[in-house]
């Protein structure tokens, strides 16, 4: 996926859908360029797929559905990083 420029949206995004494991993703964020892309990639997804929904145009409606497959698949990717047991000692900290 292309590369998404706001860090901010990027780790507001996943800390909003993921609250509870708000310290862990911050951490992941600051320390992990994978984490960081994936938290991108899961932003640019939901802009894009808002920005799709909003044009209303019966064109978009298949990669509308593409998106609503691709955001659930980011979102299990994020929660599979928070539940990695590589993890650990990024929790504890």
């Amino acid at each position: 996926m292309a590369h998404f420029d706001s860090s901010r949206e990027a780790l507001s995004r996943a800390v909003s859908r993921f609250p509870v494991h708000g310290p862990v993703i911050r951490r992941l964020f600051l320390i992990s360029p994978e984490f960081r892309d994936l938290c991108g990639d899961y932003a640019l997804a939901q802009n894009t797929m808002l920005r799709l929904q909003e044009q209303s145009k019966p064109a978009n409606d298949l990669v509308i559905a593409d998106y609503a497959v691709l955001i659930p698949a980011l979102e299990a990717e994020i929660e599979h990083a928070l539940h990695d047991p590589r993890q650990e000692l990024l929790k504890q900290r």
